[in-house]
């Protein structure tokens, strides 16, 4: 994680949540949603937030990392409902802020959201845009 290579650090996470089978521990699961949450998998990072505060429901990393996934979901839920209103810049907008979370944890980003970077610049008829967004 120290190094934002997120991929190798989830499937460390994962093999520790798996070989303490009885309970994970919070610290285990804390890292897990991080690198979920860096590699765009919000839905997964909410569900691993759910059982820290199962474990400790007042535990503060995790209630401040799942403000940060919620509000990511959130801006993710904003680029679709402006794509299908066809409000170009709101969409943008919405991608930019789900960019920049992922961005500032040092994630990469994700497969969709660059698809999603590349219809968006098509929609607009920005071809160049999403000739640069393609590559």
């Amino acid at each position: 994680m120290a190094l934002k290579r997120f991929k190798p650090a989830l499937a460390d996470c994962q093999q520790a949540t798996s070989l303490q089978t009885d309970s994970p521990s919070t610290k285990t699961l804390i890292r897990l949603a991080r690198c979920q949450t860096a590699l765009g998998s919000s839905a997964a990072a909410l569900s691993t937030i759910r059982a820290v505060l199962d474990l400790e429901p007042t535990n503060s990393v995790a209630l401040q990392l799942q403000t940060k996934v919620s509000q990511l979901e959130n801006h993710q839920a904003n680029y679709l409902a402006a794509m299908k209103r066809k409000e170009w810049t709101l969409a943008r907008l919405a991608l930019d802020q789900c960019l920049q979370g992922i961005e500032g944890e040092g994630g990469e980003i994700p497969i969709e959201w660059r698809i999603w970077r590349i219809e968006l610049e098509l929609a607009r008829g920005n071809w160049d845009g999403a000739n640069t967004s393609a590559k």
